[in-house]
């Protein structure tokens, strides 16, 4: 049987640290305590250094194995590979073109178990996304410049009522990280915060937006691809508010739903005006309607959710014509109502058992990136973080199996202990030098090429209003 990582699309330089683990530390101690022994245990001890020598000749005769099944699936045609995603598509699927799924479809691909369909699947992703975007990745410099929020999200780390530091950096430092983006190449940052709709912090942000545009070379709306590009995370604001921000020169936003299902969004959020699932919907309306390439998400595995609403979630960015999506992994997050319910379901696993669970939570992610792919072959997916955090390749393999942007994080280092929306959030003790040298190295294992200087607007965005697409 091939195993596990090996059907997954792993780049060869993270292999190595993934797939031949060393031997296990207690049997090194055991090694050295032996060696130990008297000399009237001697004979003992060459009898357990002689078996711990089998031992590691037949893993390394069975690592060989495996490698040789896995070449040996690997040599097919990717062609033929994909032919056995028939049984679930209800027809043929062909290199580079995307088929339309039914809800019932859709969810018999999120339960699939094989991990040769599993594969299959994550190369027939990629083979959409070479098709559109060839193997360019782009990358969005993600600057965290708040964690003060008024809304109280049950699952989230920043939420209104989660104990920890408040800050929301200085409109130059904002200005000085934006500035750094585009000296060091990146085309577009995010500009990411709680969500906080006052007078103050929109005014705070179109100033903000104004300068970054005006020292980058930047225009306003329209001017595709002039100075730095600049999108937004910063939640429900009203529409005069979107306007405004739009007519500073800010050309993308991004509004996580969270879910589809209003009833899960209401165990989601406490009950009362200020987390409403229609007008979060009714928001990214609006986005549209200004202008703004719009992009949403949710997370994956959260506690109450069904493979059935995920199925509904994808189906969802279709049908509103989202231009990003952006999902990750629900990760745990201490002392949120969430979180402790999570606890109650799954705290009492072992670490094998923990394994096993971030094992499928990992491949259910990856599933929905190439759903998404599929569903909405122009849009832009971003390999998020999160994946990150349950497998150290994680964003690697995402690239392989539909995504095509990664968002390197530059929030200056002293912030990011404070802007943790899920525990375990890599990155955080890193300079944004690091992060840039990190994700680039990361883009390069993928045998993917990373765009410097570009945007990287998604073509669905132009394709819908029909515009040209510009050349940049």
């Amino acid at each position: 049987m091939i195993s596990e990582d090996e059907l997954l699309p792993t780049p060869k330089k993270t292999i190595i640290n993934i797939r031949q683990p060393p031997i296990p530390t207690s049997e090194i101690e055991f090694a050295h305590v032996v060696s130990e022994e008297s000399d009237n245990n001697i004979s003992q001890t060459n009898n357990i250094q002689s078996e711990l020598s089998s031992l590691k000749t037949e893993r390394a005769e069975e690592r060989k194995k495996r490698r040789e099944r896995t070449a040996n699936y690997l040599q097919q045609p990717v062609e033929e590979r994909i032919k056995v995603l028939s049984k679930y598509f209800g027809q043929v699927p062909q290199m580079g073109v995307p088929v339309q799924l039914t809800h019932d479809q859709i969810v018999n691909v999120l339960n699939m178990e094989s991990l040769v369909d599993q594969r299959a699947l994550f190369d027939y992703a990629n083979s959409i996304t070479e098709s559109i975007y060839g193997n360019k990745v782009y990358f969005r410099g993600i600057i965290e410049f708040s964690n003060v929020c008024q809304k109280d999200c049950k699952y989230c780390g920043i939420r209104k009522h989660m104990k920890v530091p408040r800050y929301t950096m200085p409109k130059e430092e904002i200005i000085e990280q934006a500035v750094w983006a585009y000296e060091n190449h990146f085309g577009s940052i995010m500009l990411q915060s709680g969500e906080l709709n006052t007078e103050g912090r929109i005014a705070m942000l179109e100033e903000v937006i104004r300068e970054i545009k005006k020292r980058t070379g930047g225009g306003g709306p329209g001017e595709w691809n002039k100075g730095l590009g600049i999108a937004l995370g910063v939640g429900e604001l009203s529409r005069e508010s979107y306007q405004r921000l739009f007519n500073a020169g800010a050309h993308r936003y991004l509004l996580r739903i969270e879910t589809s299902n209003p009833e899960l969004y209401k165990k989601l959020h406490p009950n009362d005006s200020n987390h409403v699932w229609e007008e979060r919907r009714d928001c990214l309306k609006t986005l549209m309607d200004i202008g703004y390439q719009t992009g949403t998400g949710v997370m994956i595995m959260i506690p109450g959710q069904s493979v059935e609403d995920l199925a509904s979630d994808l189906l969802f960015f279709r049908d509103i014509g989202a231009d990003m999506i952006g999902m990750g992994p629900y990760i745990v997050q201490d002392d949120t109502p969430i979180g402790e319910e999570w606890m109650k379901l799954y705290g009492h696993l072992n670490e094998e058992e923990k394994k096993e669970y971030n094992r499928k939570l990992f491949r259910l992610s990856l599933k929905m990136t190439a759903l998404a792919r599929i569903l909405i072959p122009e849009a832009n997916i971003s390999a998020t973080t999160a994946l990150q955090a349950i497998n150290p390749a994680g964003r690697e393999i995402a690239l392989n199996s539909g995504a095509n942007m990664v968002m390197p994080i530059i929030t200056p280092t002293k912030y990011r202990v404070n802007y943790q929306l899920y525990q375990g959030k890599p990155c955080i003790d890193d300079t944004k030098e690091e992060c840039k040298r990190c994700l680039t190295d990361r883009v390069k294992w993928s045998n993917k090429h990373l765009m410097l200087d570009e945007w990287g607007d998604p073509i669905s965005y132009f394709r819908k209003r029909q515009m040209e697409v510009p050349n940049k």
